[in-house]
């Protein structure tokens, strides 16, 4: 399968074309560093709400809107397709991997060993004031992927690593109703979510649960399976078309999200509308992400994104994603013990991302060098 990808996926070089597979390994730098980066706006933002409570009344944003900081807001809703990305990552490679029992196995232990690893420094550290959470919370945090903030997506990509040996088949044999259907159910959860999140008494359904976000995981399977018709996709698209429908889209999708925050926020639950207003599953987060995949693609075929450095970030992307929220919340520590200055400031977001991505790195070249044994516990190799 990987050969027959190569054949369909390559174009023309010289202002030549990379073919598809080649983009890939960098795709998935760029989306670990995205990631980071929203996180570090939404700590940046918690942080100054935090610090500030007279800050949560907000400001007007084009006199319709309310965002809680506008400019870094509408900045963290433009990198949010890295999710997304990585589900149409993870997607394309099950449907290129063996589908065995063990084959199965050892996939979901390079995520479940170092998931259950971190997860038990995070309850350690839950006991540093000394009230930490009980045996039945921490089992509760685990089972949904709370443990660690980011944690819920790799309670999220087990199922799908579980459930691949029947929903790759699935993709292969109706690969258009598979796609059509993953749109169906990624929709379905955004208006089950609409009704929690506007207070119509139902609880959301929680984005570590299958099928969240299966549109991009099905969406990866077919590429894998069917990367001539990914490429002629692709090609249908002329860039500036591409672009603009990306631009529209990401206008769609900050105005969703600041109508989220406003109308939740009146019940005085301020952060819970700020984290319920970016979550990944708004109905212009569907046509965003697939934009926005689909652009990445494209320049990653015109050599836009093949720098060394974001094929050294996907190669540590997941213990970049395992470690980077253990650093933040480090920093935040510092940020509240140091001059003025710092906390509170936009300056933290730079120093969130810039040790957010390069303290894992480092340690992943320590554990790597010094301790190999321990590598798939401490990083997921």
């Amino acid at each position: 399968m990987a050969e027959v990808e190569k054949k369909e996926g390559k174009t023309r070089q010289g202002g030549r074309l990379l073919p598809l597979w080649k983009v890939f390994p960098n795709l998935r730098g760029a989306a670990i560093l995205a990631v980071v980066f929203t996180h570090a706006v939404v700590y940046y933002q918690v942080r100054t709400f935090s610090w500030h409570p007279d800050a949560a009344k907000g400001k007007a944003w084009l006199g319709l809107f309310f965002l809680p900081t506008p400019f870094w807001s509408a900045l963290h809703e433009l990198s949010s397709f890295a999710v997304p990305l990585f589900l149409f990552l993870s997607g394309h490679f099950l449907a290129l991997s063996p589908h065995g029992g063990k084959a199965v196995w050892e996939r979901v232990k390079k995520l479940l060993l170092p998931y259950l690893f971190w997860s038990l420094v995070a309850w350690g550290l839950s006991w540093r004031k000394g009230e930490g959470w009980s045996l039945l919370s921490f089992l509760r945090l685990l089972r949904e992927g709370d443990t660690v903030a980011p944690y819920w997506f790799i309670v999220l990509l087990l199922q799908y690593y579980l459930l691949a040996p029947w929903l790759v088949p699935l993709v292969k044999k109706r690969p258009v109703p598979a796609l059509w259907a993953g749109v169906l159910l990624n929709l379905s959860i955004s208006a089950w979510n609409y009704n929690s999140a506007l207070g119509w008494n139902s609880a959301g359904y929680p984005l570590c649960y299958f099928p969240s976000l299966i549109f991009y995981v099905v969406l990866g399977i077919w590429a894998g399976l069917y990367p001539g018709r990914l490429k002629a996709v692709l090609e249908s698209f002329k860039p500036a078309v591409l672009g603009a429908l990306l631009a529209v889209s990401a206008v769609l999708l900050v105005g969703e999200t600041s109508f989220l925050i406003n109308e939740m926020r009146g019940t005085g639950e301020f952060m819970r509308s700020m984290l319920f207003g970016y979550s990944h599953w708004k109905f212009f987060s569907l046509p965003f992400s697939l934009l926005a995949i689909f652009w990445v693609l494209e320049r990653g075929r015109k050599g836009w994104v093949s720098k060394g450095w974001l094929r050294s970030a996907g190669k540590n992307a997941f213990t970049i994603y395992l470690v980077h929220v253990f650093v933040l919340d480090a920093l935040g520590f510092v940020y509240w013990h140091s001059p003025g200055f710092l906390g509170g400031t936009p300056l933290t977001i730079v120093l969130d991302f810039l040790a957010g991505v390069w303290v894992p790195i480092l340690l992943a070249k320590v554990v790597r060098s010094r301790i190999p044994w321990a590598g798939n516990l401490l990083l997921g190799d």
